[in-house]
């Protein structure tokens, strides 16, 4: 059986192509090394995630607007309360390594949801960026680090689309190792 050809549309690819650091780990979308601003005024990255499902091989449009970060709570350039970000702050476990700290609500006025992940992740990644660039004029969150594919494929591995819904993956069969959860990319990191 042939390989399933890659959709341009997709989210992943358009952003590993816009040289983010993206990656997907049992159906959530984690972007690394996003710019924020601390309360003490200094420039720190942090991992965007938010869920990416994918039923019968095809890319589910987003469930909703918000994203989980995984670092210190994001304040404005000059260390004030980020209050565009409705948020939680709550530290806990979504699925297998995908530890997140804060809970994020925000949307462009106007906007009932977003179309595709890309533009929630870019809308969300510009918020955090543009207070960092006061700062740090060249801060980014388009690293460029390549990704390497790990992912497995196999006709008998089914991923688990309800977990990830129902932000149960961390306590079900399907988000434990070893389990028939697909594989996921991985950074490497120098």
């Amino acid at each position: 059986m042939s390989a399933r050809p890659t959709d341009p549309n997709r989210a992943l690819e358009r952003l590993l192509a816009d040289g983010y650091e993206a990656e997907v780990r049992h159906q959530h979308l984690l972007v690394h090394s996003v710019p924020y601003v601390t309360a003490s005024r200094a420039v720190r990255r942090g991992t965007l995630v938010c869920t990416y499902i994918e039923s019968g091989g095809v890319l589910q449009p987003p469930d909703n607007h918000q994203v989980w970060f995984a670092g210190e709570h994001p304040c404005l350039s000059d260390g004030r309360h980020f209050a565009q970000l409705a948020y939680e702050s709550v530290q806990r476990l979504l699925a297998p390594g995908i530890q997140i700290d804060h809970y994020f609500s925000n949307k462009p006025d106007g906007l009932q949801s977003f179309a595709n992940h890309y533009d929630k992740v870019v809308h969300y990644v510009g918020l955090l960026e543009d207070q960092a660039r006061v700062l740090q004029p060249d801060a980014t969150a388009r690293t460029g680090r390549p990704i390497a594919t790990t992912d497995e494929q196999s006709v008998f591995r089914y991923a688990d689309t309800a977990s990830a819904r129902s932000e149960t993956l961390a306590v079900s069969p399907g988000g434990r190792p070893n389990s028939s959860t697909p594989g996921h990319l991985k950074i490497p990191h120098p």
